[in-house]
């Protein structure tokens, strides 16, 4: 078989030309979106969580995350009487999440080893970050400040390879994959919430007619949430009392995701620089 006559054939050839293009560059904006979630959701995910819902419903269960949404995989059927059915998993879409979450919350204590490791590794790249994610978090936040010349520029560059190719009748698909780079490159830059990762900070959050404050770890943030750990937080008898936390306390440290619609960064906490144990939450879980 003469590959070179087939390349040579499908060049000179432009409407096969432009159906490759086409199909190419749906794949990779395909693969980008599959690949792009959420960065405060993304730490959680795999783990035992619990999502507290506006209604005051409490979803326990292993989070699974999708590009269109997550499901929550419970450790046993639940049972529906009014129903007659029994239910293995709690499955919503992205908006409905967004508007109907109050918080999502995971239990140091429901970890397993595997997620325990998980947890720590993610805080010490946190802590103490390689010179390519200082890099990595620089190149994104300057994507950010810049996104409408970079996306501009992207697309202009891409729209004039696409130019050249095919007569010029693969351009907007050429240009779609620069779009699409750039919005999932990109993250809700804030300049003052960058400031205060990896430091104590207090937050206060709407809760019904409510506010309640919150004293935690800023670990990272995205357009839709803020990621806190070691958040001292009261938990109810049904919360603490788990086979997995023998001695219930009243304060537990817990680490938490909460919607930035619902809540806003009121105080910065201590000013000292957290060593790597504060930052793990190591010595308040050795305290209980």
């Amino acid at each position: 078989m003469d590959y070179k006559l087939i390349w040579t054939t499908l060049f000179n050839n432009a409407l096969a030309l432009t159906i490759l293009v086409i199909i190419i560059t749906s794949i990779i904006n395909a693969f980008v979106r599959q690949r792009a979630h959420d960065k405060c959701l993304k730490d959680f995910r795999n783990c035992n969580v619990t999502l507290l819902m506006k209604d005051g419903a409490r979803i326990k269960g292993r989070l699974k995350l999708y590009s269109s949404g997550v499901e929550v995989e419970y450790e046993q059927p639940v049972y529906d009487e009014k129903e007659k059915q029994s239910h293995y998993s709690y499955i919503t879409m992205h908006p409905e999440l967004e508007a109907n979450l109050q918080a999502v919350h995971r239990y140091y204590w429901e970890l397993n080893p595997k997620n325990r490791r998980k947890r720590e590794r993610s805080i010490r790249r946190s802590h103490n970050p390689s010179i390519f994610r200082r890099f990595g978090r620089t190149l994104r936040n300057l994507v950010n400040t810049l996104r409408d010349a970079v996306n501009r520029s992207l697309s202009l560059f891409l729209g004039k390879i696409g130019g050249q190719i095919a007569g010029g009748s693969a351009t907007s698909e050429i240009s779609s994959v620069g779009t699409t780079l750039v919005a999932v490159a990109s993250n809700a830059y804030d300049s003052m919430l960058e400031k205060y990762i990896g430091r104590f900070v207090i937050v206060e959050t709407k809760e019904g007619e409510t506010r309640q404050k919150y004293e935690g770890i800023l670990k990272e943030y995205s357009a839709k949430y803020l990621e806190l750990v070691n958040v001292r937080f009261g938990l109810d008898k049904e919360a603490a009392g788990t086979r997995q936390d023998p001695q219930p306390q009243a304060d537990r440290v817990i680490d938490m995701i909460t919607p930035r619609a619902l809540t806003t960064l009121r105080h910065a906490g201590k000013k000292d620089k957290l060593t790597l144990n504060e930052l793990l939450g190591l010595d308040e879980f050795s305290a209980h």
